[in-house]
């Protein structure tokens, strides 16, 4: 990124720069080239004046252990702390007490309980300048690291509160269930019977339902049916369960991205059956349930603009039409899937929809008809990878198609885009 941001000819890059992009062209595998790629990036930060850059290369080579820093640990954890102190980055600042701790754990110095000291003074006076999610986090560890010195602290709890407070808030449920199975052990070794109530019953709620909307409370019942729904041998009754996970979600605010994950979960059940019936008849009902689950999710993140989420669901949706026989469906939806790619530049699934045109069906043979839409495919496809720059991949499209002409057994075409695009296009 900086090779091609900084102003300047090539022989005005600096030497620092030069050395540095030689090893990442080399690649990195061993200790070795790890500790001089790290050596050489906070030379290049300190050259130019990279503050950020020098303070975070710093602190991954300080977390990760790397030999050569370990050695340096007193200077480089003044240089670190002195660079985030600069750019006013109080998240950097935290964690990079959090691993000084760590250090002095582990080398038996004495300063490890004041480290904690310092990295709770540190939040109580810029708490507000991290986001929820960082607050959680710092809070968990600190709370973390006080149970190592007394296993049921009055500020260890305080700590975990406030982070299952601010887990509360972002939605993360698998943080706040591991946070309340750890607040529930130690309310209950301290006897604070009270808190320790409160905590059971709020997770025995998850499968009563409530009279008021609680988002996390009912997202937190959402998992757990999801979780149930998954477990169920009766194929029915999951079914059952994933549609009251719609009916749940749908009394929350903003929860249409999550919807579909219900709509998916019921296609896989129902696909599941199919797989598993033993009639016709029944192979087509439950192939034709999953198909109208599929649909939905592919509305719901369409609306949304959610579009690699949209072609994911788009080949399932693909394999259920060819499952259930209709070709001509499946061709319709393929050309959808296909214009929308090149709507909104999807390349990956452009290129996925041509393999997919390029099928020949063993038993049929190749349809003729079908070519002059694969040859426009294959020209348009090309002109806009070439437009985009791509010529590498442009070329192995160019290949592949040229293959596949030999495998239909039409030399006068694979010898007419031999020499693809034309130079007026090129």
């Amino acid at each position: 990124m900086l090779d091609r941001s900084l102003p300047g000819a090539d022989d005005q890059r600096p030497v620092r720069l030069v050395e540095l992009l030689e090893l990442l062209n080399h690649g990195f595998f061993s200790l070795e080239h790890l500790e001089t790629v790290t050596d050489r990036t906070i030379q290049l930060g300190q050259l130019l004046g990279l503050d950020q850059v020098v303070a975070d290369t710093i602190y991954e080579a300080l977390d990760r252990d790397l030999p050569a820093a370990v050695r340096r640990s007193v200077t480089f954890f003044d240089m670190a702390r002195a660079a985030y102190e600069r750019v006013g980055d109080v998240y950097g600042l935290v964690t990079l007490l959090l691993v000084e701790h760590r250090h002095a754990v582990r080398g038996a110095d004495g300063r490890a309980q004041a480290l904690i000291g310092l990295t709770h003074a540190l939040v109580q006076e810029r708490g507000h300048e991290l986001t929820t999610e960082q607050r959680g986090f710092v809070h968990t560890r600190l709370g973390e690291l006080m149970l190592e010195i007394d296993e049921t602290p009055e500020d260890a709890v305080a700590e975990l509160e406030r982070a299952i407070t601010c887990y509360d808030q972002i939605g993360d449920v698998e943080r706040v269930q591991v946070l309340g199975d750890l607040l529930r052990d130690l309310y209950s070794k301290m006897g604070d019977l009270g808190r320790y109530r409160v905590l059971r019953d709020r997770f025995r709620a998850l499968e009563s339902p409530t009279p008021t909307i609680d988002p996390l409370g009912l997202e937190l019942r959402i998992e757990h049916l999801l979780s149930l729904a998954r477990q169920e041998e009766n194929d029915e009754r999951a079914i059952k369960m994933v549609e009251r996970c719609v009916q749940l979600f749908g009394r929350m605010p903003g929860s249409t991205t999550r919807i579909d994950e219900c709509y998916v979960e019921i296609s896989k059940i129902c696909r599941r059956r199919a797989d598993e019936a033993q009639s016709e008849e029944s192979y087509t009902d439950w192939l034709q349930r999953s198909l109208e689950a599929v649909r939905r999710a592919i509305a719901i993140n369409r609306s949304l603009g959610n579009w690699h989420r949209v072609f994911e669901e788009m080949h399932e949706l693909f394999d259920d039409l060819l499952g259930l026989g209709d070709f001509d469906a499946y061709l319709e939806a393929r050309g959808e899937s296909r214009d929308l790619a090149f709507g909104v530049g999807h390349v990956h699934e452009l290129l996925y929809l041509f393999d997919e045109h390029l099928h020949v069906d063993a038993e049929r043979g190749f349809d003729p008809e079908r070519l002059p839409e694969i040859r426009g495919y294959f020209e348009a496809l090309s002109r806009y990878l070439l437009g985009l720059g791509a010529v590498t991949t442009a070329l192995n499209l160019k290949r592949t198609f040229l293959t596949f002409c030999a495998t239909i057994g039409d030399a006068e075409l694979a010898g007419h885009y031999a020499a693809w695009p034309p130079r007026a296009d090129a």
